[in-house]
């Protein structure tokens, strides 16, 4: 609540408050420079390797030596980001 309330907005802002729903448990977002984005089932012990297969599931021109991670961690969903360079 602290944090709630130390936030200021100011007229004209847009506030947007996702929820985060239970149908989006076991659930992995592809975007970005990506052939197919979208939803995906999660399945314990994936990798990254079981979505995007090969090169040819990206995008021309890709960022080679680039990937993130943004992972909504239990209990309050709190996200984290991984990123590789």
């Amino acid at each position: 609540m602290k944090q709630l309330d130390a936030f200021k907005i100011n007229d004209g802002d847009e506030v947007h408050i996702f929820p985060i729903a239970p149908y989006n448990e076991e659930t992995i977002y592809i975007q970005g420079h990506v052939l197919r984005p979208g939803r995906y089932s999660y399945k314990q012990g994936m990798s990254l390797t079981d979505l995007i297969g090969s090169y040819k599931d990206l995008l021309p021109e890709p960022a080679p030596h680039y990937a993130e991670i943004v992972r909504l961690n239990p209990p309050d969903f709190h996200p984290s980001v991984e990123s590789s360079i």
